[in-house]
């Protein structure tokens, strides 16, 4: 596997921020995606972070085991940072990878949803933790067109791993919907936490934007498949017998 991809399991990707009086903050996200270790990006306990604060309904963790949120534990440090900052303050990012580097420059709520939902996603929470394939090849800034394509071809890969392992995989995108639907309500409680905490209102709108690109999962899903259905149906014939489309000689 060393030969085929190098670190397939090894994350390493770093957002640098800056802002127009000069200051800048980077915020690194390293990570074993094969690790089931939760990580703290700070020294820092705060209730807000706690499982028992706004709980999610759907959550499967015990209070009595686990004391604080692993999704909420992810975010802390970039929470104690930006609680200074509103959403609409213009800043630029920078998104280094190893392989290359994305750049933009947006309102700053639309430059922290990408960094949020990629630690979350590399939490060690029951629900997110099912992103870590999709965390593996990180894409900032997609459009939510892009995302229900990415996020569809993910499930169905998920699925067909699923069918080799125990044969039992239902191949309709309906289960898609309902995984979508679920972390559209992590999302929701999420921000809930923040805005309980007091904190400003850039990250809370981040997460926002997050519950947003889950709605377009849900709403919207049925458009996007027939938009996609046109691009697969535009294909060109293969010139066998039974396709009526004339032949152009050039």
């Amino acid at each position: 596997m060393s030969e085929l991809v190098r670190d397939a399991y090894h994350l390493h990707v770093k957002y640098v921020y800056e802002f127009e009086n000069g200051e800048s903050k980077s915020f690194e996200v390293e990570e074993d995606l094969l690790s089931d270790k939760i990580k703290h990006y700070s020294e820092n306990r705060y209730e807000w972070a706690e499982l028992a604060f706004n709980q999610c309904e759907q959550c499967p963790l015990a209070t009595e085991k686990h004391k604080y949120c692993p999704a909420a534990v992810s975010i802390v440090d970039i929470i104690e940072y930006f609680s200074r900052h509103v959403s609409y303050e213009k800043a630029k990012v920078r998104v280094i990878f190893e392989e290359k580097e994305v750049t933009a420059e947006k309102p700053l709520q639309d430059l922290l949803f990408p960094l949020v939902g990629l630690r979350m996603a590399t939490s060690q929470c029951p629900q997110l933790a099912k992103f870590k394939p999709l965390a593996r090849f990180h894409e900032p800034f997609a459009t939510p067109f892009y995302t229900v394509f990415r996020g569809t071809s993910y499930y169905l890969l998920r699925r067909y791993f699923e069918n080799q392992r125990d044969g039992t995989s239902d191949w309709s995108l309906d289960g898609l919907k309902d995984f979508y639907e679920d972390i559209g309500v992590i999302n929701e409680k999420m921000a809930e936490r923040l805005v309980e905490a007091k904190v400003m209102d850039a990250t809370p709108n981040s997460i926002a934007i997050l519950s947003m690109f889950s709605a377009s999962m849900t709403f919207f899903y049925d458009e996007y498949l027939r938009v996609f259905k046109k691009l697969f149906d535009a294909e060109p014939s293969t010139g066998k017998k039974g396709h009526d489309e004339p032949e152009t000689e050039l």
